[in-house]
């Protein structure tokens, strides 16, 4: 009951955002929690979503926040202007804004590029990605989300930052079983939407397909199930072979895991990374973990 309660009051305190949102007829759509639970199991899940991710283009963040601001939502983390610059150019967030109602919080990540800070290939635009939305409706909140196909690609680009993110490898277990699950159920229950060659050409499209491999590799370890072998043939490249036993986003943090992926599945391994981190791997840390918490 106290998990349903918390999970509902994400959106009833963020009501009048969304409902701004849509009024606006802004461009948006909010990704994972909800909206991914739903997909993967026809219900929304009893998973307590710590809040609630919405991706914009980069071209409407003062707008967002504007909206986020007039609805009585802050952000505890003012960068200067500086800094700002430094956010916008070398992330793929905003410092998350929050309300609090009811002695319960409600958090909303701004998310307005589908790649981390240290991407350097070709950039989806995420006004075309989010341009074919679909209408949910959770908790009394009408909200736009991305369809089944762009759910997994968005899926698989978020978990790939999860897993090889220094910031997320200190904070989090390296490898969480949920990251598969949501992977394997998606399949599962659109084998036709997201079938093997669907999501080839979309991941091809994208210029992804080496971290779709990376997350489809992992999955079939944690499912043995024949089903996913067809999506790991056609997504193999030599690329995505090639980021199998590293971790580390940016080309100069890369470094080879000195344990296997079954030792680091739900485990902490942070001591690991923090002794193979350098100077400015630490600063960057820092740095992460002042303006995003």
């Amino acid at each position: 009951m106290l998990r349903e309660i918390q999970r509902s009051m994400q959106y009833i305190i963020a009501k009048n955002v969304i409902n701004e949102l849509n009024e606006r007829n802004m461009d948006y759509a909010i990704v994972k929690g909800c909206p991914l639970d739903f997909y993967k199991t026809g219900q929304t899940g009893d998973r307590v979503s710590s809040d609630i991710d919405i991706l914009i283009p980069r071209d409407d963040i003062r707008e967002m926040e504007d909206v986020l601001v007039r609805n009585g939502f802050q952000c505890a983390y003012q960068p200067g202007r500086k800094e700002r610059i430094m956010l916008l150019s070398g992330s793929h967030q905003m410092p998350p804004y929050s309300k609090k109602a009811g002695g319960l919080w409600s958090q909303i990540d701004v998310n307005f590029d589908m790649f981390w800070g240290e991407y350097t290939g070709k950039r989806i635009d995420v006004r075309e990605f989010i341009s074919d939305t679909v209408d949910m409706e959770f908790y009394g909140c009408r909200i736009k989300a991305l369809p089944p196909l762009k759910s997994m690609v968005q899926v698989i680009l978020h978990h790939y930052k999860e897993m090889n993110s220094l910031y997320h490898l200190t904070g989090h277990a390296a490898a969480r079983k949920r990251f598969f699950e949501d992977v394997y159920l998606l399949c599962r229950r659109f084998p036709q939407e997201i079938s093997a060659m669907n999501l080839y050409e979309a991941c091809s499209g994208y210029g992804i397909l080496p971290f779709a491999y990376y997350i489809f590799y992992y999955t079939r370890k944690v499912y043995d199930n024949g089903m996913l072998d067809a999506y790991l043939e056609i997504l193999k490249t030599e690329r995505g072979e090639g980021l199998l036993e590293y971790y580390g986003l940016a080309e100069q943090e890369r470094r080879r895991w000195k344990v296997p992926f079954e030792e680091r599945l739900e485990q902490d391994v942070s001591g690991l990374i923090y002794s193979e981190m350098t100077e400015s791997d630490i600063e960057k840390l820092e740095r992460n973990r002042r303006v995003f918490g």
